[in-house]
């Protein structure tokens, strides 16, 4: 006890005094440190944070191709109603050169050939050309082409050809030979149609459609 009063107070101050100073040191600025530690931790938080911000703009950016392809099936789905009521879902070759015929006979053309063509499968429809052969003057051709163009049935002409006669019908106007290649379409069954319709003869009901309607059309 007698050796502890020989030390000067001052040393014992200094001592404490640089006891004090490495424990804040190691405190504030040592590895291993709680500042450090906490230093750390925050680093690690503020790159979570970024991770989690980079996350929410590609949900943000996918949610908005997720709406357009949303949208670009509500429209598909909108086509295929217009396809199912604007095209017979029944093959009618033998109604069509019926009709076809009869507005040829209407204007005094001569029909020297109507047959069918090729037949080309597309999506949710199929289209069958027709060919025809026809005789008669500028005018009637052209008003033939026209009344096609205004049926109920949705007709397109999709090619023609005209060249002079070697037989003439009328002395009036010079007579032409055309051949137009006129095509109709038909609606097909869908995977979907098929089901709802095999769901409707057990006795199940069938799925909302739009109602069918015919437009006209080139």
């Amino acid at each position: 006890m007698s050796a502890f009063k020989r030390i000067p107070t001052f040393l014992i101050l200094f001592i404490w005094i640089a006891y004090l100073g490495t424990k804040v040191y190691n405190f504030n600025s040592s590895s291993d440190g709680e500042v450090e530690a906490h230093h750390l931790k925050v680093d690690e938080m503020k790159k979570d944070l970024q991770g989690l911000k980079a996350k929410l703009k590609e949900g943000e950016a996918f949610m908005k191709t997720l709406e357009a392809k949303k949208e670009e099936l509500r429209a598909q789905a909108r086509k295929l109603s217009e396809y199912q009521g604007a095209l017979t879902e029944q093959a009618d070759s033998a109604n069509l050169v019926k009709l076809l015929l009869t507005e040829a006979k209407k204007i005094e053309i001569r029909v020297d050939k109507i047959e069918p063509g090729k037949k080309t499968q597309h999506p949710f429809y199929l289209e069958q050309e027709y060919n025809l052969d026809l005789r008669g003057s500028f005018q009637q051709i052209l008003l033939l082409i026209h009344r096609i163009s205004q049926m109920q049935r949705i007709l397109r002409i999709e090619d023609y050809k005209f060249k002079q006669s070697p037989t003439t019908l009328s002395s009036r106007a010079i007579t032409l030979a055309a051949n137009l290649s006129v095509s109709s379409f038909q609606y097909t069954l869908s995977q979907e149609d098929s089901l709802g319709k095999d769901d409707s003869a057990k006795g199940n009901p069938p799925p909302a459609q739009g109602t069918n309607h015919e437009g006209s059309g080139k």
